[in-house]
Parts: C-alpha cells; structure tokens; sequence
C-alpha cells in the first residue's frame, strides 16, 4: 500500500520479461496497476479480463498500464502488440503499438511476446499538478528515451483515494506464457532511481520450469583489453614438470623412511585399550586354561551354567571361567528376558520410540549379576510416537539399555 502520494508526482521504473511457447499464440499480457482495494482477485477473471475485471463488472476504480500481447475487438484493441493506459475499464484511453522513439523521432518497433523472451524496461511518471500520465518503453541498458511513448491527462486524486496499492496483474489462461517481473523502483516526489542490473531477481532459462523462451536476464559481460598470453614451449616445460615430480617423490620416500626409522627406535606401544577396557580372551585359550573344562577343574554350578578354575600362562594369574551351559533353559529365560524388557522400554515407555534393527547374539551384553543389557545402537531407527518413521539416525551408542527411565 502506498502513503498518500496521488496529489504529489511519482514515477515508476519496471523491468520485465514475457516468455512463451514459440508454437503458440500469446496470452492477454500483464499489467501495472494502481488500484483502491487489493481485493481484485476475488471478483475478477482471467483472460481478456487481465484479473482485473469480471464479465459483470467491467468497471473499477483502478488505473493500469497494460502490456497487451493479445488482440482482443471487442475491447477495440490495435493490434497483438501494443501498450495501453487503462482507466477505471479494459478499453484503453490511449494506447499505442509497443516501441520507442529515437532522438531523431523515428519510431523502433519492440515485440512484447515473439518466442524470443524479450526484456523490457518501462517508465510511468506522473506530474500530481499538471495532471499528466507519460509511458516510456526501451531495452534494459538503455537510458530512458528522449519522447515518451504514451501521454495521458489523468486526474489520480478524483480517481483514486489518497492511499492506494500498487501491483502487477497478468493473465496467461492455458497457453504457454509466463510473466516476469525482474526489478522494479518507485520514487515520489522526484525522479525513479535507475535498476542495479548486476543483481537480478529472475533468471529465465529453463523453459521446462518457468515458461518459453531462450534468453535470459544478466548484466553485459565487461570489457577486457585484448592481449595474448604467451604459453611456454614444450623444451622450457618439460623439465620443470620432471624436476618437480621427482621432488615430490623423494620428499614422500624420505618422510616414510623417517617415520619408520621414529617408530622402530620407540620400540612397540603398549595398546590403550589394555588399560581402558576389559581383556578378551579367545575360546581356545580359556579351553586351554581349564585343562579342556575337565572336571578336576570344576569350582561350582549355577543356573547360568559351571564355574571352572583357570590359569592364563600369559598373564601368570589363577582365574575363575564361568562357562554358560546350553540346557540351562533359566538363564537363557532370564537373559532374554532382560532383552525383552529393554525392546518394551525403547518401543513404548520412552519420549521417542527407537526401533534396535541390529538384534544379535553379540549385541546382548551381561552386566555382574549375568543380567541381560541390550547394546549397540549404531542401526537405530529414531522416531516419534503414532509416527511413521521417515529418516533414518544412526544413535552410535556403545553402551547398553536396561530398560530403565
């Protein structure tokens, strides 16, 4: 919405693009439009209508400066290509076939809508004191023309009120046109501020996307001064690039031997997990510790299984092998049930529901008292609740859910 400004002068600056399908016939064009209400679209049609008017209503306070690319008679239009001032109806008050005047005062034609995708630039000024609505039409990187295209007597204040909205409409129906507005500038009480063409708002060049067309808006390329690079010989770059790849390969030789030699004089490194994380033991070493789990070996038995007295050569100590039986069906009961329990925490009594996807054998750890943890979560699937899960997580914890909040 605009400040009240129709008493004062103002002037508008747009550039624009109208792109179409070549094989086809242009749509009705779009508009510039100065109106009391912003509500236009609910009463008013496409078409030959512009989104202005409707087939009942073909009146309006509203002020437009059309771009017309199709040639309609029975709103007494020119022709297909043509710029029209619009007042309070869609039969032009004055319009003209679309182009500019040369300083010499010849008249350079301009096709709205050709295939081509021509951008525009148009000039609205208008004088509040003398009443006087000039149009200007040109080629962006153009400055504006010496004579004006289009000139009006119209009385903004008795037409609109003193705070109007301004705006764009366009009509395209079902053929193939797109409008495009790529910059646009209004001042009030002075003259409009030139476009930065180095910044645009669209770029056309998928017709597929945004409608017809080849071209495409973009700043002209700078001018650079001509000079011409000369390229060393082959006799002056060969050698640089040999020297320069045997250098490489030596440097790599001498820092791997350096590194090697390091390593070799501080002898082997005591592995961190030694002193981080519990030992592990192979099968055969605990089968060997116990003498072949004989029972000269055997300490005791549980429900989980027998407990046998080991020795481990490596480390000289005397050690307890407890060794899980395969017929104690209460232990693996009560292991599987502390897995269940875990699973019924993660589905159901957590905020989110995580889905393990990766249960295994070697997933299932035992803390001291031979309860069943469920570990590993780097598969998890995270989600909410009554939540289908649509992205997945990985929840790289390597520790162990017991089921408890």
């Amino acid at each position: 919405m605009t400040p009240p400004l129709l008493q004062h002068s103002c002037s508008l600056l747009l550039l624009g693009e109208i792109s179409l399908n070549p094989q086809e016939a242009g749509s009705d064009g779009i508009a510039f439009v100065l109106s009391s209400t912003n509500k236009l679209i609910n009463h008013s049609l496409g078409g030959q209508y512009l989104g202005l008017f409707n087939a009942s209503n073909t009146s309006q306070n509203i002020l437009a400066i059309e771009l017309d690319t199709f040639m309609n008679p029975d709103l007494n239009d020119m022709d297909d290509n043509h710029v029209g001032i619009d007042v309070n109806s869609l039969i032009s008050i004055n319009s003209h076939t679309a182009g500019f005047f040369t300083s010499d005062g010849g008249f350079q034609l301009l096709r709205l809508a050709n295939g081509r995708s021509p951008i525009l630039q148009l000039w609205v000024d208008y004088d509040g004191k003398a009443h006087q609505l000039n149009v200007t039409l040109d080629l962006p990187y153009s400055p504006k023309p010496e004579y004006q295209l289009l000139l009006s007597i119209v009385n903004l204040s008795s037409l609109l009120p003193s705070s109007s909205y301004i705006g764009f409409s366009a009509s395209v129906n079902s053929l193939k046109t797109r409008h495009f507005i790529l910059g646009w500038s209004f001042k009030k009480n002075g003259r409009v501020p030139p476009l930065n063409y180095s910044a645009p708002s669209v770029l056309v060049t998928d017709p597929e996307t945004y409608g017809w067309g080849g071209n495409f808006f973009a700043p002209p390329p700078p001018q650079l001064k001509s000079h011409q690079v000369r390229i060393p010989s082959l006799h002056i770059l060969l050698p640089i690039v040999i020297i320069s790849v045997v250098l490489l390969l030596l440097v790599a030789f001498l820092g791997s031997y350096y590194c090697k030699k390091r390593w070799k004089k501080a002898g082997p490194q005591e592995d961190w997990g030694t002193k981080c994380m519990p030992p592990s033991f192979i099968y055969k070493d605990l089968y060997n510790a116990t003498s072949r789990f004989t029972d000269k070996m055997l300490l005791g038995k549980g429900g989980f299984g027998k407990v046998y007295r080991g020795f481990l050569p490596a480390s000289k100590q005397n050690v307890a092998i407890k060794r899980i039986s395969l017929e104690s069906k209460q232990g693996i009961f009560y292991i599987i049930k502390g897995v269940v329990h875990g699973l019924s925490y993660l589905y159901e009594e957590w905020e989110h529901v995580i889905i393990h996807r990766d249960i295994k054998s070697s997933n299932v750890l035992l803390d001291e008292e031979m309860n069943g943890r469920l570990g590993d979560f780097g598969l998890a699937r995270l989600h909410d609740h009554r939540v289908d899960a649509h992205t997945t997580r990985g929840r790289h914890i390597w520790l162990h859910c017991s089921g408890a909040s």
